[in-house]
């Protein structure tokens, strides 16, 4: 299993959903000129976004993975050709 800073890939992509989401908040109460701190953070609303979230993040990382280990590998055999 995929470890990212000690946290399994479905553990690490909900953490990034809820932070996605925190971003999301926040710029809505910048637009709005109120303070983040003022916000009425609905927590159902929040748990929905991070589960409708979480498997596009877990694609896009395992993507991104893809292409590290793609392009590790083609240094590897180019240093051996």
């Amino acid at each position: 299993m995929k470890e990212i800073n000690g946290m399994d890939l479905y553990e690490f992509c909900r953490w990034s959903a809820l932070l996605e989401a925190i971003d999301l908040i926040d710029d809505q109460c910048d637009k709005q000129n109120i303070s983040f701190n003022e916000t009425d953070l609905k927590p159902l609303a929040i748990q929905k976004f991070i589960d409708n979230t979480s498997e596009e993040i877990q694609r896009r990382v395992e993507n991104e993975l893809k292409v590290v280990v793609d392009n590790k590998f083609k240094i590897s055999k180019e240093m051996i050709d």
